[in-house]
């Protein structure tokens, strides 16, 4: 409430994660806002979030199910290359010669994986609120994020992981 320092604020907070399956994990944020007048706000702030994989993620049993539609391969005219089918252990001899599925379907094996670590998002956002005395009822807010996520939990589409091995004949 002082001139030049309507509203000066600064939030801080800190958790302590320890999961028996990932380990320990901090979290924390610290955000700050400064009025100088009640017509304007400036606003930051930056965070640490993470989240742990949950039972399923980490131990489901592998299982075979109905999961990719596309072969790029398979047809007598296959929408990928040769080099790119060898990626896969496609042969020069079954090159155009493997058989699509009438039903567009394919087995796909899904399951947990024991070795997740938790996804870890750091975050910084700042912005500005403009709320004119003289225009009773007007707000405007400007803010501007980056998020940095690593080791995102999720599940890999059967056709994009097969897409994905041939182009780059990474096997992972």
């Amino acid at each position: 409430g002082a001139k030049g320092a309507q509203d000066l604020r600064l939030d801080l907070a800190y958790r302590y994660s320890d999961y028996s399956t990932t380990g320990n994990w901090d979290t924390w944020k610290a955000n700050a806002d400064y009025a100088p007048t009640a017509d304007i706000k400036f606003r930051v702030g930056k965070n640490r979030a993470t989240r742990s994989p949950n039972v399923g993620e980490l131990f489901s049993p592998v299982s075979l199910q109905l999961g990719g539609s596309i072969d790029p391969c398979s047809g007598a005219t296959p929408q990928f290359t040769l080099a790119q089918c060898e990626n896969t252990g496609v042969t020069p001899a079954q090159y155009g010669n493997i058989v699509a599925s009438t039903a567009n379907q394919y087995n796909t094996y899904v399951g947990g994986n024991v070795n997740l670590e938790p996804e870890t998002a750091d975050t910084l956002t700042y912005g500005v609120v403009l709320t004119p005395q003289f225009m009773p009822g007007f707000n405007l807010t400007v803010d501007y994020y980056d998020i940095k996520l690593k080791n995102t939990i999720g599940t890999l589409n059967a056709d994009d992981v097969l897409k994905t091995c041939r182009l780059t004949a990474n096997p992972a």
